[in-house]
């Protein structure tokens, strides 16, 4: 494989979708203690690309509360906080942390599966209004990559990414 500083950002995320292909987990939202359970097993950056995935997806289609409707475990999202502050998305990763805190009174109602039924107009949704609207403008700054951006960043600061030990 050529040197990282060679590749577009295209073929480095490419290499990075084969690599994580390969060796993660299918998120499996019928089984999230076992999802995290081997996202734990993997090397560290693949571990942190991994654990935001669906993050950016459920920014993309729906909104932050949605994501954690969607993937409704709280050590999923603690290892997606990781993943961000492992990755070097620091504003991301505080504005997560701010909604998940924010989240934790309401933490069983959100995945009870009435959550349509309760959220819109709630008092969490004018809580969780100014960080959703500030999570999706950073993750929009790169309409490309999305937060995947930083798994992009990351593979050319450190060339072992994929490796099996990667960083600790």
């Amino acid at each position: 494989m050529e040197s990282h500083s060679n590749r577009s950002d295209q073929q480095l995320f490419d290499d990075i979708c084969a690599r994580l292909a390969a060796v993660a987990p299918i998120m499996n939202q019928m089984d999230l203690s076992g999802t995290v359970a081997a996202l734990q097993k993997l090397p560290r950056p693949l571990r942190a690309m991994a654990s935001i995935h669906q993050l950016d997806v459920s920014l993309t289609l729906d909104d932050i509360v949605c994501h954690f409707n969607n993937w409704h475990s709280r050590d999923l999202a603690l290892e997606t906080l990781s993943g961000l502050v492992f990755l070097g998305a620091s504003r991301e990763a505080e504005l997560f942390s701010q909604a998940f805190a924010a989240s934790q009174p309401f933490w069983k109602r959100i995945g009870d599966g009435n959550l349509s039924s309760w959220y819109y107009g709630s008092e969490l949704e004018r809580i969780l209004e100014p960080i959703n609207d500030a999570l999706c403008k950073l993750k929009d700054r790169d309409a490309e990559f999305g937060l995947m951006r930083y798994w992009i960043e990351y593979a050319r600061r450190d060339p072992s990414w994929a490796s099996s030990e990667g960083a600790a």
